[in-house]
């Protein structure tokens, strides 16, 4: 409420999923892969589903995030428009 009351361009919240998914998580952890030994994919998976795991109790549903911007910035990668 602070950053809106001084003009700031709220973006969000969304979940860290939605957020890293957005970013590009997914594409970022196969060039990875692509190059990774076997227990190195393994640990890229384990670590992508960690992040972005969509259970309540997960850290993809639990984490939010939300930017304040200042308003002539326009959009932000894999953020809503400001409200």
């Amino acid at each position: 409420r602070a950053a809106a009351a001084e003009g700031a361009a709220l973006h969000g919240p969304v979940t860290q999923r939605d957020f890293l998914l957005g970013l590009g998580l997914a594409m970022r952890a196969e060039r990875l892969k692509a190059r990774a030994t076997p227990d190195q994919a393994l640990a890229i998976d384990a670590a992508v589903l960690r992040l972005t795991d969509p259970d309540p109790r997960g850290m993809g549903a639990l984490f939010k995030v939300l930017c304040a911007s200042h308003p002539a910035l326009g959009p932000l990668p894999a953020l809503p428009p400001p409200s």
